[in-house]
């Protein structure tokens, strides 16, 4: 039950490793491709912090103190102006509090009242447009 977890660090700790070395890597030049070169590596990596996330997410303590954690690395990254090394932690957060909002959703009691009022309401537009069959023209 390790496997979550560890690929949670290590993809954290590669995307850190890029946002604080991005500064220090070779002038890709001026132009759309240097752009999209250096835009795809760090939405890569963000991404794939948020997926190795979203693999360790059936604990919703592990996630709320997780939540709390990054809620206040951020703050502090964000008041000491650490600049890009911040979007790893921001992912974190975002990550953690999406899976913590989206958990009741999972839940087949939710889902199943949700499709029964959608249900009623398929059924109350078909009535409606029953009636409007019947009248004369």
């Amino acid at each position: 039950m390790v496997r979550g977890p560890a690929a949670l660090l290590g993809a954290s700790a590669l995307a850190l490793t890029y946002f604080l070395l991005a500064g220090a890597l070779p002038d890709l030049g001026r132009g759309d491709t240097a752009i999209l070169v250096a835009g795809l590596v760090g939405v890569t990596l963000v991404a794939l912090v948020v997926l190795a996330l979203v693999d360790c997410g059936d604990s919703v303590p592990a996630l709320m103190l997780l939540l709390v954690g990054s809620l206040m690395l951020v703050a502090e990254f964000d008041a000491a102006g650490a600049g890009p090394s911040v979007v790893v932690f921001e992912s974190l957060l975002a990550g953690s509090a999406g899976i913590l909002l989206c958990r009741p959703l999972v839940n087949p009691a939710v889902a199943q009242r949700g499709q029964v009022a959608g249900d009623q309401e398929v059924r109350e537009r078909e009535d409606e447009g029953d009636d409007e069959a019947d009248r004369p023209v």
